[in-house]
């Protein structure tokens, strides 16, 4: 994971970039990645018992995402891509997730359906091994904003 944005007072949304370019992982990568994902959920401060929301269509991420949810504890509800904002309003209501991960193209069903969700991107951005850090800003679900650190590697 890396990018995250406070919702609060922006409209833009938390943000996750992946080394995870290509149609297949193996199993080892795949626990790495659920392993990743996992630690930055945990330090965001996803525990026990929290939901977390999963807007996406088919994608290599979507089992990394469920798996490391379930790793902590946490419990994953998905919705379908093709559900309309009021539907997504609903199950959110529902549900009351903590977080949400979708990708930038159906952010605005999210967005229309709650103002106040974190909202993690799972867009199909390439990083390179270069890049060092990156700062992230967040809310946890007290709505205090905390700060955290992430390598690349």
């Amino acid at each position: 994971m890396a990018s995250v944005d406070s919702r609060s007072g922006s409209s833009r949304p938390y943000g996750l970039h992946r080394r995870l370019h290509r149609s297949k992982l193996t199993f080892a990568e795949l626990w790495r990645a659920v392993e990743s994902v996992g630690d930055c959920l945990s330090d965001m401060g996803i525990r026990k018992g929290h939901v977390v929301l999963l807007l996406s269509p088919n994608s290599i991420l979507f089992p990394v995402v469920c798996l490391s949810v379930m790793s902590l504890g946490a419990v994953i509800t998905t919705t379908n891509p093709l559900n309309t904002a009021s539907e997504i309003a609903k199950q959110i209501k529902d549900s009351n997730p903590v977080l949400a991960f979708t990708t930038s193209q159906l952010l605005p069903k999210i967005a229309a359906a709650s103002e106040k969700l974190p909202i993690v991107l799972m867009d199909e951005e390439r990083v390179d091994q270069d890049d060092t850090a990156t700062l992230l800003l967040f809310r946890n679900h007290r709505d205090e904003q905390r700060w955290s650190l992430l390598t690349v590697t």
